[in-house]
């Protein structure tokens, strides 16, 4: 890792213990990474994640620091910092930055994470699970649905009048198996946690509305507390990305009726 390689473990080992008078932490090609620098991203780190502080993640978070110097170094050599498809990829960026604070400050509270919601994420994703859905235009349109099949209609009756296409209207809304991460949000957060064989309310798509029925659901062997933790990055990304969706369709229904 060039000049920064020799220094990265003896100055990682000083950090968050007092040291304040130390400037920087590491020199990569005449640049520096700071101590605060370093606090402030292994602060979040810790907060987003809700990980422990030990020696070895401190070594890795300063690692990924230097590398992204690197890269960022690398990347202006290139000229892909004046590249129109990477300044197109940098927009789309920052546009969902700006959407990621949108949804703070409209949800307040809401887009805390805790362990619980972590845990059922890992649990979701070593599932599998199958259901069908009928489709409707409104809320209204999709509390008439339910109120038919508790009356003994379905969804197989139901899916010949409602869907175009002919695989959903000749199987009653089959959508087959599926994991995480397969299908549109609200209907995998449908059918990984109602009860098998539950007809569910309607739920919210990003068009429309769906009224769903789980038709199984099988979860794989639950894989260790390491890999629970090891993918606890990953899993706060899902949870808060979909917080994200949720909250943002929710401000555009309310702007739009107000």
């Amino acid at each position: 890792m060039r000049k920064a390689s020799f220094i990265t473990s003896l100055l990682v080992s000083m950090l968050l213990v007092g040291c304040s008078k130390e400037k920087h932490v590491a020199e990569v090609d005449g640049r520096t990474i700071t101590a605060d620098n370093f606090r402030i991203r292994y602060a979040s780190y810790l907060s987003s994640t809700q990980s422990r502080d030990n020696i070895l993640l401190r070594q890795k978070i300063l690692n990924n620091m230097i590398n992204e110097v690197l890269i960022r170094d690398d990347m202006r050599r290139l000229g892909l910092d004046r590249d129109k498809i990477a300044e197109k990829k940098l927009y789309e960026i920052r546009m969902q930055a700006l959407l990621n604070a949108y949804a703070v400050r409209v949800g307040h509270d809401s887009l805390n994470i805790t362990d619980r919601e972590l845990y059922n994420e890992f649990r979701m994703s070593n599932s599998r699970a199958s259901a069908r859905y009928l489709y409707a235009r409104t809320e209204e349109e999709a509390w008439g649905l339910k109120r038919k099949l508790e009356s003994g209609a379905t969804f197989e009756s139901l899916a010949r009048d409602i869907f175009e296409d002919p695989g959903l209207a000749n199987n009653g809304g089959y959508l087959g198996s599926f994991g995480v991460g397969e299908m549109e949000s609200a209907l995998e957060e449908a059918a990984f946690n109602l009860p098998v064989g539950t007809i569910s309310d309607p739920i919210r798509l990003r068009i429309g509305y769906a009224v769903v029925k789980v038709e199984s659901r099988i979860q794989q062997p639950l894989a260790s507390e390491y890999d629970y933790a090891d993918n606890k990055e990953k899993l706060y990304r899902s949870v808060h990305d979909r917080k994200v969706t949720s909250l943002i369709r929710d401000a555009v229904d309310r702007i739009g009726r107000d």
